[in-house]
């Protein structure tokens, strides 16, 4: 058996999908208070012990930042810049259902301005908003002790848990500080 075998097999028997029946009260263990003003990470691979996003490359993890008990930011991350995108989200089940409104802001370094002497740090980067389709994304609720832990259905980043290491007021701060709040559409 090779290793990408034994690595699904072990991911399959540690992190199952929850069912109405390992819900001990036959309710969600999801709630709005379990999600706002917590970041999640989202990537390509999960620590299967630790049920933590394990994302060793560029351009392959983000968070998402559920800001009430209707919007989130999604924050996607790159070498030398962020993607920023907003939308509403409802609890299901076991289930979150994020639905993107399409509206989508890139923070990205601005290479002319570090080569130009005279430019100032707030030139640095370029913030613009653009438009794409809005969609929507399910993440399902997985059967991890250690962390609350999702899986997507997207092959590229196909898992989201919970991330204590990321301050949601720092990073909330600094979209506001930036202007990417406002342009996502949001009200702080």
């Amino acid at each position: 058996m090779n290793r990408i075998s034994v690595f699904l097999t072990i991911l399959v028997l540690s992190c199952t999908v929850k069912t109405e029946k390992e819900t001990s009260s036959g309710t969600s263990v999801l709630s709005s208070e379990s999600l706002i003003g917590k970041v999640f990470t989202y990537g390509p691979e999960m620590d299967v012990t630790t049920c933590e996003i394990i994302a060793m490359c560029d351009c392959c993890a983000g968070n998402y930042l559920f800001i009430n008990d209707e919007d989130f930011v999604a924050i996607d991350y790159c070498t030398d810049s962020k993607l920023y995108a907003a939308g509403k989200y409802e609890i299901k089940g076991d289930q979150i259902v994020l639905h993107f409104t399409g509206v989508q802001v890139d923070h990205s370094f601005n290479w002319e301005a570090e080569a130009d002497t005279l430019s100032t740090e707030e030139d640095l980067y370029v913030i613009k908003a653009l438009n794409a389709e809005p969609s929507t994304l399910t993440l399902t609720l997985l059967n991890c002790e250690k962390n609350l832990a999702f899986e997507t259905g997207i092959e590229e980043t196909p898992f989201v848990t919970l991330n204590p290491k990321y301050e949601f007021k720092d990073l909330l701060d600094q979209m506001n500080d930036d202007g990417i709040y406002q342009l996502l559409g949001l009200n702080r």
